[in-house]
């Protein structure tokens, strides 16, 4: 393998590893609401951090106020399914009610389930 090999692939290595970001100072970067809810859909890291539940509440009590219409909906059936605001308890009245205000085919626990179960990480 010649050096420009062994640089690439140790460069992918690296930051694959997750390495350049902390080294940067990257993951210090204050993000929007909306990324702290992505982070949040995407793992479980919030179970035990109180500060962590805090702030996803703010963040999606700001993303309340920004949105209207059908993306509020879905907004609240995302919030209700995977129990943002309940510590990953999923809100299944707050998810079927803000589906029927969608005019979604399915608002059955059976269908919201399926959303749940398709949604996790």
């Amino acid at each position: 393998m010649t050096l420009y090999g062994l640089i690439l692939v140790g460069g992918y290595a690296f930051g694959a590893g997750g390495y350049v970001a902390p080294t940067l100072g990257l993951d210090q970067v204050p993000l929007s609401p909306l990324a702290r809810m992505g982070h949040a859909l995407q793992s479980e890291q919030l179970a035990g951090k109180h500060d962590d539940w805090e702030l996803l509440e703010r963040d999606i009590e700001k993303l309340r106020q920004q949105w209207d219409g059908p993306r509020a909906g879905v907004l609240e059936m995302v919030v209700g399914v995977r129990g943002l605001s309940n510590r990953h308890q999923p809100d299944w009245q707050q998810a079927a009610a803000a589906c029927e205000r969608l005019q979604w085919p399915r608002c059955d626990s059976a269908a919201l389930e399926e959303m749940q179960r398709r949604s996790r990480p």
